[in-house]
């Protein structure tokens, strides 16, 4: 190790040997120096986003090629199942790696010139199809796919009725809260004399929006273009601030992580980079070797209103394992907490839906079911006023495919658009299991989680199957000649129903002078309930009787213990019993 004094001589000795360098080569190593340090500034204040970096070229294009990009403003206070009504788009064009431009769209522009086409249920019924306002199914109600991947399809499928000689290479969408959180940064943001604030940004824009002469056609046809200033605005904030670049990353991480950016590549590599984060907005993969339940909730508003912004979601989901038949029940309650302030809130009409894995069943009534790939779902329409709640209970009887022996795992999928949504799960397994979860709290044989869903979760839970014997809660003698014994889980009903497997004895306990000889004569049995049907007992109020019970098993083959195993009833009894 050096001392500090020859630190100091082999420094002097290294500055004495460049003593010729010129002011030039300072300059030059000055610039290398700053330019270093600017790369890996900038790289740090990418944060989680860096992992782009070694995809730059196949973002941006090579030289001699093109990249065209779709993207998607969803307002999320008009819930879609993606996030959120298409209010505008804009295509963003890379030409040799280099940004060449960006075009913001209303989408009752052009993209609307096309011939009608009659809309799905059940946006036929709440869309107003016969309506002499309503021009058929289009573009801007094209994310009605609660899988974004899917979704995709249907919505450049629109695309390109208008822009058919256009190749987009990806599909972005992004919900109005982001752009909340992203002038938050920047606030204020000052458009053509509006100063914008994350806590006006909606009030202001759907004022300048939805506040303007109908009747004047030039009005109706430009009500948009505050968004294209607001977004060239806070573009400009993006590019110009690069202190915040790192606030930035964080802002667009965390909304990518809560599905409020959703990503959707054509090249392999992205797509697949995109979807390892879950930033693809994709139901999951069936995985055969690790199968896996999965409830999605996803609900459309059809109304035209901005009432999402007041209402709250609540999800129950209670799963049943104890039995060869896996079932589960969701209930889906909305709660509109706004009150009539047309146009941003008044009667919700929409469409609640939930989805599970195909091959389960719906065994209750009057729902309509849906089907996507992998999944099958079924959905109601809702239409309720302020103040009101709306409850769905879907009773489901499960694929057993996809509950495993020894774990049950549950993918619980977020919407798109949502916050906060407060989720219920219990899940009940076999009687005398029990249970190992970092997620579920366990009480024996049942689980419980209780959380808000702000980003896709995975719930796991590892079953221990019972190996103690049957457990016996009550005894007694509700009539002469008649025994109950109840056990706490299903018993083996080929031991349970042997009669030499029961003896009873008269212990002479209040009456000595009759001693009742007592045979089995034939039992009942059911679930975890015993009745043994006697003869020879006598009426004998507040007489002990013992029950020798041997060699009882429960379902799981687990014997009685102690066997034998030995309960005192009391007969207390009136004559007429």
């Amino acid at each position: 190790m050096f001392s500090s004094r020859r630190l100091l001589k082999h420094a002097h000795k290294v500055l004495s040997r460049h003593h010729h360098w010129t002011k030039r080569k300072i300059l030059i190593h000055v610039l290398a120096g700053t330019l270093l340090l600017a790369i890996f500034w900038s790289v740090s204040a990418l944060g989680a986003l860096r992992t782009f970096i070694p995809n730059t070229l196949q973002l941006t294009g090579w030289p001699g090629t093109a990249r065209n990009y779709l993207i998607l403003f969803q307002n999320d206070t008009e819930l879609r199942a993606t996030g959120g009504f298409i209010t505008a788009y804009a295509l963003l064009e890379f030409n040799h790696g280099l940004p060449t431009g960006i075009s913001f769209n209303d989408v009752y522009g052009e993209i609307d010139d096309h011939d009608y086409i009659s809309p799905p249920y059940p946006m036929d019924e709440l869309l107003e199809k016969n309506s002499d306002t309503y021009a058929g199914h289009s573009f801007r109600d094209a994310n009605y796919n609660p899988n974004f991947l899917e979704a995709k399809e249907d919505i450049l499928d629109f695309f390109y009725k208008t822009y058919y000689d256009v190749e987009i290479d990806g599909l972005f969408a992004v919900n109005f809260s982001v752009l909340e959180d992203v002038v938050g940064l920047y606030e204020p943001v000052k458009i053509d004399g509006l100063t914008l604030t994350e806590e006006n940004l909606f009030e202001t824009l759907e004022t300048a929006v939805s506040d303007i002469d109908r009747h004047n056609l030039e009005a109706l046809s430009t009500r948009k273009d505050i968004i294209k200033q607001f977004a060239f605005a806070t573009l400009k904030e993006m590019i110009f601030s690069p202190w915040q670049w790192r606030n930035l990353s964080d802002v667009i991480t965390r909304n990518l992580n809560e599905k409020d950016i959703l990503l959707s590549f054509e090249n392999s590599t992205l797509s697949k980079k995109v979807a390892h984060y879950g930033w693809d907005g994709a139901f999951p993969e069936p995985d055969i070797e690790n199968p896996f339940d999965l409830l999605a909730v996803n609900v459309s508003n059809f109304g035209g209103m901005k009432s999402d912004r007041y209402l709250t979601r609540e999800v129950h989901y209670n799963i049943d394992l104890s039995t060869n038949t896996p079932t589960a029940t969701a209930e889906v309650t909305l709660r509109h907490n706004g009150e009539y302030n047309v146009p941003l809130s008044g009667e919700y009409k929409g469409y609640v839906r939930v989805f599970v894995p195909k091959g389960a069943t719906l065994t209750s009534i009057g729902s309509t079911e849906e089907s996507m790939e992998n999944y099958v779902g079924w959905g109601d329409i809702v239409k309720f006023d302020p103040g009101e709640t709306a409850t769905f209970t879907y009773e489901i009887e499960l694929n057993p495919q996809t509950i495993q022996e020894d774990t049950y795992r549950l993918e619980l999928i977020k919407q798109p658009g949502t916050e906060n949504d407060y989720y219920e799960i219990t899940v009940k397994t076999p009687a005398g299991s029990t249970l190992q979860s970092n997620q579920f709290d366990v009480r024996e044989n049942i689980a419980f989680f209780k959380d808000t869903l702000n980003y896709d979760k995975t719930l796991e839970l590892e079953i221990f199957p019972d190996e103690s014997g049957p457990r016996i809660f009550y005894h007694e003698l509700p009539a002469l000649n008649q025994i109950d014994i109840g056990f706490a889980e299903t018993l083996d009903i080929a031991t349970a129903s042997d009669p030499l497997n029961y003896e009873i004895t008269d212990l002479d306990y209040a009456n000595t002078e009759i001693t009742d000889q007592i045979y089995v004569d034939y039992i009942d049995v059911w679930d975890g309930h015993v009745r043994l049907h006697t003869r020879g007992m006598d009426y004998q109020d507040e007489e002990h009787f013992s029950i020798q019970l041997r060699n009882i098993r429960d379902t799981n083959g687990n014997l009685i213990s102690p066997n034998p195993r030995t309960v005192t009833v009391v007969q207390r009894l009136t004559p007429e019993n």
